[in-house]
């Protein structure tokens, strides 16, 4: 399966609103930036929702869990 690269900010550090930008792979099919990760770099494991940015700057993503419901990486 063909895959695309996109930039995402992990947002690490809510009280000083910090972030960490990372290119990752997704699926070609995928529009835009998923709504769901689920362990999506091996730094940042866990489940991660879609919270803000751009295809400039990153998507932005808040952890959710810091267990996901997969050992898998996966963009929903």
């Amino acid at each position: 399966m063909a895959s695309r690269s996109i930039r995402v900010a992990f947002h690490t550090d809510t009280l000083n609103d910090e972030l960490e930008v990372h290119d990752i792979d997704v699926a070609e099919g995928i529009q835009d930036a998923p709504r769901i990760l689920e362990n999506p770099h091996v730094d940042f494991p866990g489940r991660w929702v879609l919270t803000g940015g751009d295809a400039t700057t990153g998507w932005i993503y808040d952890r959710d869990r810091e267990v996901a419901d997969t050992n898998d990486t996966v963009a929903i």
